[in-house]
């Protein structure tokens, strides 16, 4: 396996690619039974693939560019100093960027972590009947956050010190459990040190964000399935009230929250739950076939790379451009020679094996 930076320049375009696609079908979720968040979740994690595999596979084929990547490579290439050329500039750039992303990403994990244990001696007692009992650690903390789920390997459902009837707290602890039991909280860690290795790739930015709200989605959607149109209208209204309540901050990359205090996000949540319909339990034939097609895709796109289309030196030396300007053909008999700025070639027996020759000037001579 090989790396370059016209081969990672290939991945950046394909990834372009998929980003494109991905909003699309976002504005066809839940319009066709095949469209689901699971195939949209994994688009996402198509895109890291991608990105964090920019190798030149054994089978993948090389296209060759003759505008864009000739040019790209001969910047990239372009010497500032001595050897020092624009190439390292720009790797120099990223690695130290990538360097102070990670050791934000590092502090705001520490934080967390001083969190945990702050809130583990902390701890206000909940009550909580049978039916609402998990297998989780629950918290309510006397802070001005929303429900969460903090934790990776030791997951704790943290709920706000505010007052919630029954059937509200059944609705927020259901959608916990659900991000415990889909690892939600190990996709949203995978993406945020990708965050940090492609920092200056606005579209990772956008697809962060749309996974996010891909999460969340689907979180709904299993959560409400078998609801009643009432149990959906109540959910939503849950909704709305943690975040009315609720005064939001920063949110912490590593955590899933019930609610959200983007109000476009929260209206198509709303939306999406709304419409839905009770689907027949396909969902494993569903996972498998949204999982096949993003492998598929990942051999497909990895299957080509874009490089620059140069002639050597020494080759361009040994080789001449044929034109009607520059060439014409001299027929004697039945065979025909090229000359080339006057200069005789070679003999040419057979007119179709080139469609350039066949626009060149003929001259006969007759014996």
């Amino acid at each position: 396996m090989e790396i370059s930076p016209t081969i990672l320049m290939s991945k950046i375009l394909i990834s372009i690619f998929i980003f494109i696609l991905q909003s699309i079908l976002l504005h066809y979720l839940n319009k066709r039974d095949i469209i689901n968040t699971k195939l949209l979740i994994n688009i996402s994690i198509l895109f890291m693939l991608i990105l964090c595999l920019p190798f030149e596979f054994p089978f993948t084929i090389s296209v060759p560019s003759k505008i864009i990547m000739p040019y790209f490579f001969r910047l990239l290439t372009l010497k500032l100093y001595l050897n020092f050329q624009i190439v390292h500039l720009i790797l120099a750039i990223w690695i130290t960027g990538t360097i102070i992303h990670l050791i934000h990403l590092v502090i705001k994990y520490y934080k967390l972590s001083r969190f945990v244990k702050f809130c583990t001696r902390n701890i206000i007692e909940l009550e909580i009947n049978d039916s609402l009992k998990h297998n989780y650690s629950i918290l309510k903390l006397n802070i001005p956050d929303a429900p969460m789920v903090i934790g990776l390997f030791k997951p704790i459902i943290v709920l706000p010190d505010l007052q919630f009837s029954h059937k509200e707290l059944e609705f927020i602890l259901k959608h916990e459990c659900l991000h415990i039991s889909n690892r939600d909280l190990l996709i949203k860690y995978l993406y945020e040190f990708f965050v940090c290795i492609y920092w200056w790739n606005p579209v990772v930015y956008s697809f962060r964000n749309y996974t996010n709200q891909l999460i969340e989605i689907r979180t709904d959607e299993l959560a409400t399935n078998s609801y009643s149109n009432q149990e959906k209208i109540d959910y939503i209204n849950s909704l709305i009230k943690v975040t009315t309540i609720n005064n939001y901050g920063k949110t912490n990359p590593f955590s899933v929250y019930f609610t959200t205090s983007n109000k476009n996000l929260l209206f198509y949540r709303s939306q999406n739950i709304l419409l839905q319909t009770k689907t027949p339990k396909r969902t494993s034939r569903k996972n498998i076939a949204s999982i096949s097609f993003c492998i598929i895709m990942f051999f497909i796109l990895s299957s080509f790379v874009f490089e620059p289309y140069f002639i050597n030196d020494s080759d361009s030396q040994n080789t001449f451009e044929i034109s009607s300007e520059n060439a014409y053909l001299i027929k004697s008999n039945d065979e025909y020679h090229l000359y080339v700025n006057d200069q005789y070639i070679a003999p040419i027996t057979d007119l179709e094996s080139d469609p350039n020759l066949k626009s060149l000037k003929i001259i006969s001579i007759e014996d």
